[in-house]
């Protein structure tokens, strides 16, 4: 008898974890602000509502193609993000298996956006950094001067530790980093350090893959 109640319990100790919350595409995806995304969404129990929550994410059509089958319901909803680099939550209420209030907030890290400076780190997110730390030209003329650097990181603002990802392989037209200089009285230019945030773009451009919009 007790062989048997210990059985039971462990079968519904594994029928109660396999009916996990759950989101596609899931929190680790990285996205693009201001695009429509279609979630998809599973929950343990009923009556589900959906809420914009932290650093408010949009949400573009509410809950559709909603089902309830064993304990389970799943459906769809469409959001976006803002293009802010900060984590961003959506909220889930809903009924779990005993008619109780239950929440669900699928939390978001990876924005690509470049609203805020990438957060200093000695081993994870960068700035912009040339290669060269300093250049050199003829006196007296003017010369073209490229500049180049390593690709770096996204990172979102406001997290500790430190919090990067992934790596900005595209570029716009970085015509403002090829030095067009004069030295009369020096032959050196010290390269500044860069933040992609601190740059004034020109509207609209294609920036990692993602559309920005200009800022200054």
């Amino acid at each position: 008898m007790k062989k048997n109640l210990f059985l039971m319990t462990i079968l519904f100790t594994l029928a109660k974890v396999s009916q996990t919350q759950s989101i596609t595409p899931n929190t680790n995806t990285e996205f693009c602000p201001n695009i429509d995304i279609t979630f998809s969404v599973s929950i343990p129990g009923s009556d589900p509502s959906i809420a914009s929550w932290t650093n408010s994410p949009i949400i573009s059509l509410g809950i559709y193609d909603k089902t309830t089958a064993g304990g389970v319901t799943t459906f769809k909803f469409k959001g976006r993000f803002q293009d802010v680099n900060v984590n961003q939550v959506y909220k889930i209420s809903y009924k779990d298996g005993n008619g109780e209030d239950a929440i669900y907030y699928p939390s978001f890290k990876k924005i690509k956006s470049l609203h805020f400076d990438n957060t200093s780190s000695p081993t994870s997110c960068f700035p912009i950094q040339p290669n060269q730390t300093a250049i050199s030209a003829p006196l007296c003329q003017i010369s073209n001067l490229a500049v180049s650097f390593d690709n770096i990181k996204w990172s979102t603002y406001g997290e500790n530790p430190v919090y990067c990802f992934g790596t900005i392989t595209t570029y716009p037209d970085l015509s403002f980093l090829v030095l067009r200089v004069s030295f009369k009285r020096m032959s050196k230019f010290q390269i500044p350090e860069l933040n992609p945030s601190r740059i004034v773009w020109i509207k609209n451009f294609y920036f990692g893959n993602c559309l920005l919009d200009s800022k200054g």
